[in-house]
């Protein structure tokens, strides 16, 4: 009896643990519908392609995945940042991550985990270092998964993203 006690104990304290990012409203209360001040972005961001989000999830938050230069031989610096719409914050407790993929000549980290990434309530960003083995434009390709809340409940991402990398 007492081993099970524990394990319940350890599930009980790794549930608080994951929603601890999240306000939950007074259950006497109906829930109001979140007010989206951030307009939808009418196209890519200059330097990514990213897939588009269904539904008004996309109006929560913006993704800034700059093209990168670098010389052939030489490292440079490849960067996302993730802002949410006023209203929203970035969610600290939420295990971060970002798959990354080189292109036919790219080097890049496979995978940067929490740990690798700058995060505040007000923003999260992560640096990654990008190799050219060859001189020509790639992509390179991010797979990122994050969340975002307001006072009512977070929403997780899984948000796929091309990077452009022009080396010379």
């Amino acid at each position: 009896m007492r081993r099970t006690e524990v394990v319940l104990l350890a599930l009980v304290a790794g549930l608080l643990i994951v929603t601890a990012g999240c306000e939950t409203p007074n259950s006497a209360e109906p829930a109001a519908e979140p007010v989206v001040e951030a307009p939808k972005a009418e196209a890519p961001i200059e330097g990514s392609k990213a897939a588009p989000d269904e539904g008004a999830k996309a109006d929560i938050y913006t993704l800034d995945a700059a093209a990168v230069t670098v010389a052939v031989g030489s490292k440079a610096e490849g960067a996302i940042t993730i802002t949410p719409a006023s209203g929203y914050k970035i969610n600290e407790m939420y295990p971060w991550s970002v798959d990354l993929k080189g292109g036919e000549n790219l080097t890049v980290a496979e995978s940067l985990k929490k740990d690798a990434w700058s995060l505040s309530k007000e923003k999260a960003s992560v640096t990654f270092p990008v190799e050219a083995k060859a001189a020509g434009e790639g992509e390179l390709t991010a797979s990122v998964k994050f969340s975002i809340c307001n006072e009512e409940k977070c929403e997780l991402f899984k948000k796929d993203v091309s990077i452009k990398v022009a080396a010379n």
